[in-house]
């Protein structure tokens, strides 16, 4: 059991160190203005949203990237997260 706990730690490790930092980083180049394609909100914002709540912030023991690196990453979150729009879709599916 120790053995799996250290391999999982180690997994984490690299995750949080190398993977998603070198990913977040390329993801960050992408954006071209408020969102990835420009001025509208496009899929590729709302597959960044769904990546961001399902794995970045669904891990919080284990996935731990401080966003403040990433502003138009952020940026692109708190926009979706504040969409009366988004908002009103989430609801009619609950």
């Amino acid at each position: 059991m120790v053995l799996v706990t250290q391999l999982c730690a180690e997994k984490d490790d690299n995750l949080n160190t190398n993977v998603f930092p070198a990913r977040l980083s390329a993801l960050e180049k992408k954006v071209q203005g408020p969102y990835f394609g420009g001025d509208s909100v496009s899929f590729a914002d709302i597959f960044w949203l769904d990546l961001y709540e399902n794995t970045l912030y669904g891990f919080p023991g284990e996935i731990q990237v401080s966003m403040c690196e990433y502003p138009k990453l952020e940026a692109i979150i708190t926009s979706l997260c504040s969409s009366e729009n988004l908002k009103a879709y989430y609801a009619a599916k609950n």
